[in-house]
């Protein structure tokens, strides 16, 4: 079985639930594994990740690479300690997916 690098290089027991969420994302089919694209934001250098990279969205490569330690010390930072970790352009995809609405990101 095949472990997803986020998994494998964070030793932090902090971090795991933020690389879970990343991994949940490709589950639930974002950024076009799945669930289809509202307005393009995937990265074309790196397929079913987001080309965002923005302190709002679980779902770019850099997450999946090891940049995902640095993505939450800025939500933190940023006083957000939410799990609203997906950002607009994912919560409108699976918004119309679903045929609802997902609440939006905190500004």
């Amino acid at each position: 079985m095949r472990i997803p690098p986020a998994f494998q290089i964070h030793s932090n027991p902090r971090l795991k639930p933020a690389a879970w969420i990343h991994e949940l994302g490709h589950l639930l089919g974002l950024v076009n594994a799945g669930v289809p694209m509202t307005e393009p934001h995937e990265d074309d250098a790196h397929p079913h990740h987001d080309a965002n990279e923005n302190e709002n969205c679980v779902t770019p490569w850099s997450h999946e690479s090891g940049d995902l330690a640095t993505f939450i010390e800025k939500r933190l930072n940023a006083g957000k300690t939410s799990l609203d970790v997906f950002d607009q352009a994912c919560k409108d995809d699976m918004a119309a997916f679903a045929g609802g609405a997902i609440p939006p990101t905190d500004p």
